[in-house]
């Protein structure tokens, strides 16, 4: 694993092989890095600042804005939409994370909408990435009707989904290990 910087506040990320995108590597380093279980967001957005703010700005005539939004019409917003599907039909067999354990990976009392954990429904990141999803949706349509103010939806990317999903996997598994000495996460538990 090769590491950026030095001492506590040394990026602990491996450096990127599969995806070969040039914004692929800003992106990670800009949105979120995470230092011993303890995730930070730093910038809730889909795309490095300085590629927004050019998107932002250009002409919606230019190769730079088609390239764009041939991406988020034809690659992001199918895969977000499955992603939304995933969760409409198997959400529920996931382990809510405790409020006490949010907190600990977070390191906020509250999901930085107002809610505190212990107050925040148990799958509030399930709900945030389908009003997300349907966000992108409502943003082409209105593309569709030939208005290109905005080149995002106003609704966060809901970055700490992942590390909340791998937290419910974790759980799940340990149960599965305890009950029936296997689980996907875990494998066999007489095998190393």
């Amino acid at each position: 694993m090769e590491r950026w910087g030095e001492g506590s506040d040394a990026f602990h990320l491996e450096l990127p092989t599969r995806y070969r995108h040039a914004v692929s590597f800003p992106w990670a380093l800009e949105v979120m890095h995470e230092d011993y279980n303890i995730m930070r967001v730093t910038h809730p957005r889909e795309l490095p600042l300085i590629l927004h703010d050019e998107i932002l700005k250009c002409d919606r005539n230019s190769t730079l804005w088609k390239s764009y939004e041939a991406f988020i019409r034809y690659s992001y917003l199918p895969a977000i939409e499955r992603i939304g599907e995933i969760i409409d039909e198997h959400g529920h067999l996931m382990e809510p994370v405790p409020a006490a354990r949010m907190k600990e990976i977070f390191k906020t009392e509250g999901n930085g909408y107002g809610i505190k954990w212990s107050h925040a429904p148990r799958m509030w990141f399930y709900s945030h990435m389908l009003a997300y999803v349907d966000s992108w949706k409502e943003l082409l349509s209105k593309w569709n009707d030939g208005s290109y103010e905005e080149i995002r939806p106003s609704i966060d990317f809901p970055v700490g989904l992942l590390r909340f999903n791998i937290e419910m996997q974790q759980i799940v598994a340990k149960v599965e290990q305890n009950l029936i000495g296997t689980s996907q996460l875990y494998g066999h538990a007489n095998r190393v």
